[in-house]
């Protein structure tokens, strides 16, 4: 548990599990995805390791960036220790400022795709899907995934969170933006397949596991070396 902190010139960043970090400049924190209850939906994901870290602790942050719906991003009971006019940052798409609206927070900031914004000493960019998976062929695909880049002091982080690029979009990220600072990019995969599929044996379910595991930690390299940020926080 506790916390792990990076520093690098004028901006902070803080991290303390899953997707939930801060990012401070100037006194002011802009606080992550904070799922710090000890489990989400519905008691089947927990952190591992156990975390220390306790929403009244980072309760008084300046403001939020929920980057989508899904719970260890938006956790309610998390979100519940936070006032109520606290800014969360969000992209404008039909789930996640609707459903902090009906929560009852007042001063959600619903970004559309690429439009430049600010909060506090950050200019900030909130990014829709990228595609609609990075893998696969789909026809619907990612429709609630949001990326932040922020800057200040003449830093650029760039936290993908779960909207995974190809690395076509990555150079083309890397081309538009210039130098990062800080990548955090994602390394693993969440989701149903292999393990509640039960026209695999658990043999098989084992070997599908530790294939997607390769295949998204190769990626992660891929994406790393096409964005080239000094660092790369996985």
């Amino acid at each position: 548990g506790g916390a792990r902190v990076e520093e690098e010139g004028r901006v902070k960043l803080t991290f303390y599990t899953n997707a939930c970090c801060t990012y401070e400049a100037d006194g002011f924190r802009l606080l992550a995805d904070p799922w710090l209850t000890e489990s989400c939906f519905m008691g089947r994901w927990l952190h591992d390791p156990p975390i220390t870290t306790r929403p009244q602790d980072l309760a008084g942050v300046d403001a939020l960036y929920i980057s989508h719906i899904h719970e260890d991003h938006l956790d309610p009971d998390t979100l519940d220790h936070f006032r109520r006019d606290i800014p969360i940052v969000c992209l404008d798409d039909r789930f996640t400022p609707k459903h902090l609206r009906a929560m009852g927070f007042t001063q959600v900031i619903a970004c559309p795709d690429r439009m430049l914004h600010s909060i506090g000493p950050f200019v900030f960019t909130v990014f829709g899907p990228f595609v609609k998976h990075p893998f696969v062929d789909c026809e619907v695909g990612n429709v609630i995934d949001s990326a932040l880049l922020i800057e200040a002091g003449g830093m650029k982080v760039l936290n993908l969170n779960d909207n995974t690029p190809t690395t076509g979009t990555a150079k083309l990220l890397a081309a538009e933006h210039g130098a990062f600072d800080v990548a955090q990019i994602n390394y693993a995969c969440a989701g149903p397949y292999p393990a509640c599929f039960d026209n695999l044996t658990w043999e098989q379910k084992k070997a599908e596991h530790y294939r997607l595991v390769e295949r998204n930690l190769s990626h992660m390299v891929d994406v790393a070396t096409a964005l080239k940020p000094r660092y790369v926080m996985p």
